[in-house]
């Protein structure tokens, strides 16, 4: 029996249903001594309870496609990307050279973010993470947990930043690095994206060591900005503007705090962070000129958790549509990467985004034959998308 799908709920909905009925019947009937009759009647409490337990369960994994097979649920599935179909839309696809980094640069002693005083109420470091100590900074690079306040949508979150060891290091000094803005899906933490089951600090830095990606400053920041609401990463009439904070906020904060280029910005999420990732770079190509869409999708939502984003206003709707933009809107000179599964229910909407796409505009779609909706089918596509970035970034420059 399928993992997802109606049969599974359906049966699971039955036996929810058939065991209290049971435990009502057969309370009074079980015979035996006492230990018997007392655990006959617990296992049918437990049985009722676990039943109900796993019902729920089913029905939000079938919503979300977190697992999409029995062996994915339980540890068997594993994720080839190897074994992915590559497909590219719209223009040509142009990549920059990636530049070695030599490993052996000299430390640049005692080195904090040089954020100016007269912009320090706009990013304010609120603390280091185990992620490496000060003698290491050089070396692996360094997360920091900070506080960012939005001057223009008067919005605020907390995330986290990593500086590549490059930044640490005599021959940077001077330099300035591309960034990549990486949001979290909903509801999301930004915690998580720094932390073991996601570990994109670890990536970016294994990706430079094997000369796949340049050295990148990455922002770690949940998309929803204003929880519980799912905001899809939108400017709501009479509300939060929250595509405003992620798409000019954090960018001129950053670089007026850190050696990062006004407008060699990425953009990367999974899932609601993927479909705001690819819509914040079709709306700001002047900004940002990559992005990386992890198991997103392509289409303005409207449901419960995100309540009424555009006012009633169908134009305010198609704005925030990439399908839409890409239908009816002339397509902006940036690079896309997609990754989706065949398993996964946004599959479908992914073609469809896919074949609407027109040049100078660039996608290129990474299409795994297995895989959910869940952190370890996106970790295995981390790296690729790492390097997909640095060579359309000019990191390699």
């Amino acid at each position: 029996m399928s993992l997802l799908g109606t049969s599974l709920i359906v049966l699971l909905a039955v036996l929810a249903v058939l065991f209290p009925v049971a435990t009502y019947l057969l309370w009074s009937r079980v015979r035996g001594p006492r230990a018997v009759r007392a655990g006959s009647r617990v296992a049918l409490l437990v049985g009722g309870q676990l039943t109900t337990l796993v019902l729920v369960a089913a029905l939000a994994n079938d919503y979300g496609d977190f697992y999409t097979s029995w062996s994915d649920l339980f540890g068997g599935g594993q994720v080839n990307i190897n074994q992915a179909t590559v497909l590219h839309a719209g223009g040509p696809q142009v990549s920059r050279s990636v530049h070695r980094h030599r490993p052996g640069d000299p430390a640049v002693h005692g080195v904090r973010l040089d954020v100016n005083k007269a912009d320090a109420h706009d990013l304010r470091v609120v603390g280091d993470t185990s992620f490496s100590t000060r003698s290491q900074w050089a070396v692996r690079g360094r997360v920091e947990a900070v506080l960012l306040s939005g001057p223009q949508s008067g919005l605020s979150t907390d995330g986290y930043v990593y500086l590549p060891p490059q930044y640490f290091r005599h021959r940077y000094a001077h330099h300035r690095f591309p960034a990549v803005e990486v949001l979290t899906g909903y509801p999301g933490s930004a915690q998580g994206e720094v932390a073991s089951h996601q570990d994109y600090p670890g990536h970016a830095l294994q990706a430079v060591r094997a000369h796949k990606a340049a050295p990148m400053v990455y922002v770690f920041l949940r998309s929803a900005v204003v929880p519980v609401r799912d905001t899809e990463c939108t400017d709501i009439p009479g509300g939060p503007q929250v595509e405003t904070y992620l798409a000019q906020d954090v960018p001129t904060v950053l670089q007026s705090a850190l050696r990062v280029r006004p407008d060699d910005w990425g953009l990367m999420g999974d899932s609601t962070g993927g479909y705001c990732a690819t819509k914040i770079l079709m709306h700001h190509p002047e900004t940002f000129r990559a992005g990386v869409s992890l198991s997103g999708y392509y289409h303005a939502i409207h449901d419960p958790t995100t309540g009424n984003l555009w006012a009633g206003r169908k134009s305010l709707k198609h704005f925030n549509d990439p399908e839409w933009l890409a239908q009816h809107e002339a397509p902006p000179p940036v690079s896309l990467m997609v990754t989706i599964s065949k398993q996964e229910r946004t599959y479908r909407d992914t073609v469809r985004f896919l074949h609407l796409v027109r040049p100078p505009m660039r996608v290129t779609a990474v299409i795994l034959p297995t895989g959910g909706h869940n952190f370890v089918t996106w970790g295995a596509e981390v790296p690729g998308a790492l390097a997909f970035l640095s060579q359309h970034l000019s990191a390699g420059s």
